[in-house]
Order: structure tokens, then sequence, then C-alpha cells
């Protein structure tokens, strides 16, 4: 648009008449630029009016919404406590078991870790 307004001053300058007479396509062109950017400005304004009120809507009140989530977070986080408790019990009658097996909690690599690898393998054909 500032660009057309040049452009139409230059012209009146030149020709020492009102831009509408001196370039009807120019003025008709600035007239439409002109109507478009009121209108880009005007929901420009009301999308930051929009946005403004959405960001006080969020900072003030903003606890309504984060204690029910972080009430939510918290029965997640006992939820997974639990289940987590259960499982680990019954890890441990699991240990206790294989303590008792014959292969040991080691089982064969601490004789594995010093054998070279043709002994390992003819030993488990």
């Amino acid at each position: 648009v500032a660009g057309l307004h040049e452009k139409a001053d230059k012209q009146k300058a030149k020709s020492k008449q009102v831009p509408k007479t001196a370039s009807p396509r120019l003025a008709n062109k600035l007239e439409r630029n002109v109507v478009k950017l009121s209108g880009a400005e005007e929901a420009h304004d009301d999308y930051g009016r929009s946005l403004l009120l959405y960001i006080d809507e969020v900072t003030t009140t903003y606890w309504k919404d984060f204690v029910p989530l972080l009430h939510m977070f918290m029965k997640f986080s006992m939820n997974g406590a639990s289940d987590t408790s259960v499982v680990m019990r019954r890890l441990e009658k699991v240990d206790a078991i294989l303590k008792k097996s014959e292969i040991g909690v080691t089982g064969r690599l601490e004789a594995l870790k010093s054998s070279p690898p043709e002994v390992i393998r003819s030993s488990t054909a």
C-alpha cells in the first residue's frame, strides 16, 4: 500500500492531477489495497485481543486446571509404584528359587570368562 501511495504521489506531482484522474487503474488498485489493509489490520487486532484474553485466563486461573492434572499424575505414580511393588515381591521369590538351583547365581560365566572359545564350543556340544 505504501508503494502504491508513492506511485500515486509521483504521478500526481508529474501531472499536477489528482491520482484518480491521472490513472484510474492505479487509483482503483490503491483503493482495493487500502480496503484489504484495513481488513487485515482489523483481523490482526481481533486476533491479538483474543490472544491476550487467553493469556490472561491461563496466567490468572492456571491452578484450576493444574490441580486436577497434578492429582491425576499423583494417582498414576502411586498406581505405578504399587504395580512395581507387586512385581518386585514376585521377583524375590524367583530369586530365591534361582539361588537354590544347581546352576547357581553366576551360572557358567565365571568358568567361561577364562576359557578360550574353542574349549567353550566343545564343552557345550
